[in-house]
């Protein structure tokens, strides 16, 4: 299910989610990307990128996700004329958290969501000399 969800994110919103393989073997490593989830929560996300990373325990702590999340800012940022993204994460979640921060997620704010507090992080486009 999750893959047919993914799947048709690009066509409706113009982005979605990659699968990461490790490049030495071709093994799966997790999913990065953005999406729209219409999440009810408040402030209200509806019509921004929401950016989301899920990586298997075998991957966690090679740099796969500080790559990918990378890779995938710089593809929305060079693509989509949207000038804001925000992701959410679970406030024990620190390796999440450091690389949110590490890739330009700031402002930080505890918001409701699904009955659990969860941090909601947003992140400005980076600008270029070409901007």
């Amino acid at each position: 299910m999750r893959l047919l969800r993914y799947r048709g994110l690009w066509p409706v919103l113009g982005y979605g989610y990659w699968a990461v393989r490790d490049k030495r073997n071709g093994r799966f490593a997790g999913d990065v990307g953005f999406a729209d989830f219409r999440r009810e929560i408040e402030p209200p996300i509806t019509g921004v990128p929401e950016a989301g990373w899920v990586f298997a325990v075998w991957a966690q702590g090679h740099g796969f996700a500080g790559e990918a999340l990378g890779a995938a800012l710089a593809w929305l940022d060079s693509t989509v004329s949207i000038d804001c993204s925000v992701c959410l994460i679970a406030p024990d979640n620190k390796p999440s958290i450091r690389l949110a921060e590490r890739n330009g997620f700031l402002e930080a704010k505890t918001v409701s969501f699904a009955g659990e507090r969860t941090l909601l992080l947003s992140r400005r486009r980076r600008c270029t000399v070409a901007d």
